[in-house]
């Protein structure tokens, strides 16, 4: 039989490559990082609900820690970040060092991934607008 190449599906793994899901260590591993990134986001998300602004801050950096390659992620930081100029008896260099931080944060995720950094954005702007109209009502 003349000899044909085999296709990357053909080709049997290396044996302990593989776990019984079928899944490569590296992917379980980064599975499991992004949902205990996500359970840290979960963290965040109450915190900031309830105007714990630096434990939001702790929340979101360690959710980036595990999954730094999120855009969302990020994202979220960034705006977090952001949210600490409201800190109760912030001085401007206090406002100035949180807003340089935020930049930083917002130019990673844009270098990132631009345009899913733009749809993040122009998520957050919707519920942020959507928040105050209900607060207006009240």
């Amino acid at each position: 039989a003349p000899w044909r190449p085999r296709m990357p599906w053909q080709r049997q793994q290396p044996a302990g490559d593989r776990n019984a899901a079928g899944t490569t260590d590296k992917q379980h591993k980064a599975r499991r990082a992004s949902e205990a990134a996500r359970q840290w986001v979960e963290r965040g998300v109450i915190a900031e609900a309830k105007m714990e602004l630096r434990e939001a801050l702790s929340c979101y950096i360690n959710a980036v820690t595990l999954d730094p390659d999120d855009v969302e992620l990020i994202c979220r930081l960034a705006k977090q970040w952001s949210d600490l100029t409201y800190e109760d008896g912030a001085t401007v260099e206090h406002i100035q060092e949180v807003n340089a931080k935020a930049v930083e944060y917002a130019d990673r995720a844009i270098t990132m991934a631009p345009k899913v950094s733009a749809a993040v954005e122009q998520r957050w702007q919707r519920n942020t607008l959507a928040r105050e109209g209900e607060r207006t009502r009240q």
